[in-house]
C-alpha cells in the first residue's frame, strides 16, 4: 500500500498506529495463546470509535485483512492476523457505572477485572467470565460462562445495548428497539457482525461476599468423582458454580481441579459443598470464605498471556483418550458446566432456560457429529460441543453417549506450560 496512504492514516487517528520494527509492536501483537505468532502490517491502537470507523475504512478501501483486539483471549487466534490490519481496542477500557438504573457502560477494550473493580463498590455485578484480564467484549459475543451464570445467566443476556461499527463503516447502535436483529445475532454469535466499541450491561445487586477456591483430588479418582459430580450438579443451587478442569501440577502430577464460587446462601455453605468433598479424597481443600473479586483473578497467572495452547472439539479430544477416558498425560482442560441455569430466566435468554436446553433449534446430535467431520470452523463446533445434551466418545467405529442430563461441556485445552 502506497506510504503516502498509511501517513493519512496514522495522521488521522488519535491512537497509535504501529508498523513492524517500531517499539511496542511486538508486545502489541501479543495474544493470549502463543501458539498463534502473527505479524499484522499494521496495528491500529484505537483510542475512540472514530478511530475503528477510520481503520475499518482504510481496510476495506486497501482489501486488508482485519483482525480485533479486545483482551486477546481468543483461542483460535482471530485476536491477530498475518499481513493485515489489527485493529487493537486494548485502550479503550473505561467503564463508567450508573447505579441508581443500575448500568455499567464498558468500552470494546475493558477487561473482566474493569468491570468487577468498578462495579462491585457499587454493591452491584454482572456476569463475567473466569481470568480477569479477559476482554469483556469477546466474552459477550461469543455468548459469556462465569461463576455468576447460573444464578444470574450468560454475559450476553446482562447486554442491554451496544455500539458497533460495520464492515461499511457505519456507527450503529443496536438493543431491543434500535436494529434489533442485530442485536439479537451479537448476542453469542461472536464477533463477524461488526467491532462492538462499547457495551451497556444490567447490573445485579451483590454483596461481593464468596465461599469459593480450589478443591483437589488426584487423577486415580477423577473418573469417580467427575461422574459423582453429574449428579449432584444437576440438583445444585442456582448461586453454586463449580468448574471441574483437568490439570498438571507444577511437580508434574496430573489432577482434578474443582473451582468453587458460591456466592449466596454463604451460611449453608457447609452443607452446600459436603457432597462435593465426598467425592473422592482431596489432597488439597483451599474452599473457605472470601471476596468475590480473589477468585475472579486466582486463576489469572495460569491462564497467562502468551502460553501455549491448543483447542480441540469435544469428538476428537475424547476419542483419542481411549485408555483412560479423561485425558491425555500433561494435558489441562476445562468442563464448563451450564446446568440448569434457574427457571426464572425469560424466554429471550440465550442460556439454558425454561425448557433445561441450553441453546434455542439446535440441530439433532447426528448433525452436530457431521459438524465436526466436516471440519467447520472451530468456533462453531466448540458451540455445539457446549451445548450438547449429551457428552460423547468413541469406541472404534461407533460413537455412544457416555453422560447424560443438564451438564454440559465445553473444552479448552492449553498446553502445558
Amino acid at each position: 500500500m502506497p506510504a503516502a496512504d498509511v501517513e493519512d492514516f496514522r495522521a488521522g487517528l488519535r491512537g497509535p498506529l504501529l508498523l513492524r520494527n517500531v517499539a511496542g509492536y511486538d508486545d502489541a501483537r501479543k495474544i493470549f495463546n502463543g501458539m498463534f505468532d502473527c505479524h499484522p502490517a499494521l496495528i491500529a491502537r484505537c483510542a475512540r470509535a472514530a478511530d475503528v470507523v477510520r481503520a475499518v475504512n482504510f481496510a476495506r478501501s486497501n482489501s486488508l485483512l482485519v483482525a480485533v483486539r479486545g483482551g486477546g483471549h481468543s483461542l483460535s487466534g482471530q485476536s491477530v492476523c498475518d499481513d493485515g490490519l489489527m485493529i487493537d481496542l486494548s485502550a479503550m477500557r473505561s467503564v463508567c457505572v450508573d447505579p441508581a438504573r443500575r448500568l455499567a457502560r464498558a468500552g470494546g477494550g475493558a477487561l473482566l477485572g474493569d468491570l468487577d473493580r468498578e462495579t462491585l463498590p457499587f454493591g452491584l455485578v454482572t456476569t463475567t467470565g473466569t481470568v480477569s484480564h479477559t476482554g469483556a467484549g469477546g466474552l459477550t459475543l461469543g455468548g459469556g460462562f462465569g461463576r455468576l451464570a447460573r444464578r444470574f445467566g450468560l454475559t450476553c443476556d446482562q447486554l442491554s445495548s451496544v455500539d458497533i461499527v460495520t464492515a461499511d463503516g457505519e456507527l450503529l447502535e443496536a438493543s431491543a428497539t434500535e436494529n434489533p436483529d442485530l442485536f439479537w445475532a451479537i448476542r453469542g454469535g461472536g464477533g463477524n457482525f461488526g467491532i462492538a466499541t462499547s457495551f451497556e450491561y444490567r447490573l445485579h445487586p451483590f454483596d461481593g461476599r464468596a465461599v469459593g477456591g480450589h478443591l483437589v483430588f488426584p487423577f486415580e479418582q477423577a473418573r469417580q468423582a467427575l461422574r459423582g459430580f453429574a449428579e449432584l450438579f444437576d440438583r445444585a443451587p442456582d448461586g453454586l458454580w463449580i468448574e471441574p478442569v483437568l490439570t498438571v501440577l507444577p511437580g508434574g502430577a496430573r489432577v482434578l481441579v474443582l473451582d468453587v464460587c458460591l456466592s449466596e446462601g454463604l451460611e449453608s455453605a457447609e452443607a452446600a459443598l459436603a457432597p462435593y468433598r465426598q467425592l473422592g479424597r482431596p489432597i488439597k481443600d483451599a474452599v473457605g470464605p472470601l471476596k468475590y473479586v480473589q477468585l475472579q483473578t486466582q486463576n489469572d497467572e495460569r491462564a497467562r498471556i502468551g502460553g501455549r495452547r491448543r483447542v480441540a472439539p469435544l469428538i476428537a479430544w475424547l476419542a483419542t483418550r481411549r485408555r483412560s477416558g479423561i485425558a491425555a498425560p500433561y494435558t489441562p482442560c476445562c468442563f464448563r458446566p451450564a446446568a440448569t441455569i434457574p427457571q426464572r430466566m425469560p424466554a429471550t435468554c440465550h442460556g439454558p432456560g425454561r425448557n433445561g436446553r441450553c441453546w434455542k433449534n439446535l440441530p439433532p446430535a447426528s448433525m452436530r457429529i457431521r459438524i465436526f467431520r466436516k471440519s467447520r470452523p472451530l468456533a462453531y463446533a466448540m458451540r455445539m460441543a457446549a451445548t450438547s445434551t449429551d457428552c460423547w466418545r468413541s469406541s472404534g467405529s461407533t460413537t455412544r453417549p457416555i453422560s447424560s442430563g443438564s451438564t454440559r461441556t465445553s473444552i479448552q485445552v492449553p498446553d502445558a506450560a
